[in-house]
């Protein structure tokens, strides 16, 4: 098969994904008519199988198709109008696929739960690579190894305010290096908040950074803290089952309860964060480019095969 992308008109010049077919789309993604208008654009390609790497679903598919959910987030922490296009689009969408993908099983176990068993879902692990580097971490006022980092948002399951109040308990019983947050905001009591970066920034300060912390509620997959461990960082994470499966051959990540915020002071004053090369070596056996492209060609062959 070939393949062709239909994507945003917004996409980065930069982005790899340029270099190969594509089409540009007139409606930008989730726009509020995307899943009346969508199938149309669809259409005119005339695609023999169409693959929705989202949970975004539309009203009718002009062809067969993939989709792909992350997760099941939006039914946990989303607003009323997330729970609404979830039960009335990707719900319906889900029963008529060819084929629905995920990324961990946890996620698998979780859709199959919400789907009453009635679809099957199959796993294709997230690619995990070490993301790019530009300039220094000197460039942010910050020392090599003496600095603490969290990649998240402020999405309400990133957790970061607890993150935050533990940071300030164990800051109060002797002094720490920084913690650096990717979010927007004013940077005080030890904390700098850097705001959105861009790839190359991120990699120069996971690479930097003393040791890196993710305390989310939820997550289907969590790619941050694979990122982190091939930066060379020791992962603290929260203790739920995306974690515990993605990270199972990681042995110095730290899994702590993310509402026990006394656990998550004292992992601020630990001193010694080592990570082996086995750990690296593991995540990038696990969460390799070509285990991802071979999970995905069986399942797009299989999907593209006549049905009887």
């Amino acid at each position: 098969f070939e393949l062709q992308l239909l994507v945003s008109r917004d996409l980065p010049p930069s982005s790899p994904l340029r270099a190969l077919p594509h089409t540009f789309s007139e409606i930008p993604f989730l726009h509020p008519l995307e899943f009346l208008r969508l199938g149309d654009e669809i259409a005119r390609l005339q695609p023999a199988l169409y693959h929705s790497p989202s949970f975004s679903s539309l009203w009718r598919y002009p062809c067969p198709y993939v989709q792909t959910v992350h997760d099941l987030n939006h039914l946990q922490f989303g607003s009323w109008q997330h729970k609404i296009y979830y039960r009335a689009l990707l719900r319906p969408s889900l029963r008529g696929a060819r084929a629905v993908v995920t990324v961990s099983e946890s996620a698998r176990q979780e859709i199959l739960a919400w789907m009453g068993g009635t679809i099957a879902v199959e796993v294709a692990r997230n690619a995990i690579q070490p993301l790019p580097c530009a300039g220094k971490v000197e460039d942010f006022g910050l020392e090599t190894g003496q600095y603490f980092f969290c990649l998240s948002n402020t999405k309400p399951h990133k957790n970061l305010a607890f993150l935050e109040r533990a940071y300030a308990a164990a800051r109060r019983q002797r002094a720490l290096p920084p913690l650096v947050l990717t979010t927007e905001g004013k940077s005080a009591d030890g904390i700098l908040r850097l705001g959105n970066l861009p790839a190359e920034s991120l990699g120069t300060l996971l690479r930097g950074a003393k040791a890196f912390f993710f305390p989310s509620l939820y997550e289907g997959f969590g790619r941050p803290p694979l990122e982190a461990v091939l930066a060379g960082l020791v992962p603290v994470v929260s203790d739920i089952p995306p974690h515990r499966e993605a990270l199972a051959g990681v042995k110095e990540a730290v899994f702590l309860n993310p509402k026990d915020e006394a656990a998550w002071t004292q992992a601020f004053l630990r001193n010694d964060y080592p990570i082996s090369s086995a750990s690296q070596a593991w995540v990038k056996q696990q969460y390799s480019v070509e285990q991802l492209a071979e999970a995905m060609e069986k399942i797009y062959l299989r999907a593209l095969a006549p049905r009887p």
